[in-house]
C-alpha cells in the first residue's frame, strides 16, 4: 500500500514537473518513510488513548524518537519485523506505564541513572544501515547528552507524564544493550 501511495504521489509530481526523473528514487523513499512514521505515530497515540496514558505516551515519543535517532540501538532485520517489534514495544511500555508510579522513587531514580550511564557509554551506536563519521559521532553524542538533559528535567515535576519520559530513557538503554549483545554474538 505504501508503495502504491508513493507511486501515485511520484506520478503526480512528475506530471506537474515538480521533480525530475533523477529525483524519483529519493522522493519515493521520503514519501514511504513519511507514511511509515505517520502510521507508527498514529498507532502509538491510539494505544496511548486505549491504555488511558495519552500524555505519558506523547512525552515518551517526544524523547524516545530523537534519542533513538541519535543514540542508535537494536534494529530488526526487515521493515515488517521492525513494525511488529515496535507495536509490541509500545504495548509493553503502556503496561509498564500503569505500574511505574507504584514503584519506589529510589528504585526509579537508580534505574534511571543506570540507564543514563549505559546510554552515555554506548551512544551513538553505529548501524550497518547508517555508518557515521567521527565528526558525526561527536555531534550525535552531544545531541544524546542534550536529550538526556531534557529528560532529567522531568524529575522536577515528577508526574505521570514524567513516567513516559523516564521510560523512554529506560527503553533506549535496553535497545543499546540489545544491539551490543547482538554485535558481540555475531562477532564470535
Amino acid at each position: 500500500m505504501k508503495r502504491k501511495i508513493s507511486e501515485y504521489c511520484i506520478g503526480k509530481l512528475l506530471e506537474c514537473n515538480e521533480i525530475t526523473d533523477s529525483e524519483v528514487e529519493l522522493y519515493a523513499y521520503g514519501i514511504e518513510n513519511g507514511i511509515t512514521i505517520t502510521m507508527n505515530l498514529c498507532i502509538t497515540l491510539f494505544l496511548g488513548i486505549i491504555f488511558e496514558q495519552l500524555i505519558p505516551t506523547l512525552l515518551f515519543s517526544i524523547i524516545y524518537i530523537p534519542l533513538r535517532s541519535f543514540a542508535g540501538g537494536y534494529h530488526a532485520k526487515n521493515e515488517k519485523r521492525c513494525f511488529f517489534y515496535s507495536i509490541i514495544l509500545i504495548i509493553i511500555c503502556e503496561i509498564i506505564l500503569n505500574f511505574l508510579p507504584n514503584i519506589d522513587l529510589k528504585i526509579i531514580i537508580f534505574l534511571y541513572c543506570l540507564a543514563v550511564c549505559i546510554i552515555m557509554s554506548l551512544a551513538p551506536m553505529v548501524s550497518e544501515n547508517k555508518p557515521i563519521s567521527n565528526e558525526e559521532r561527536y555531534k550525535y553524542h552531544k545531541k544524546v547528552i542534550e536529550f538526556l538533559g531534557y529528560s532529567s528535567a522531568s524529575f522536577i515535576g515528577f508526574s505521570s507524564g514524567a513516567m513516559g519520559i523516564i521510560l523512554a530513557v529506560y527503553v533506549e538503554a535496553i535497545m543499546l544493550c540489545m544491539k551490543k549483545i547482538n554485535t558481540l554474538i555475531r562477532n564470535n
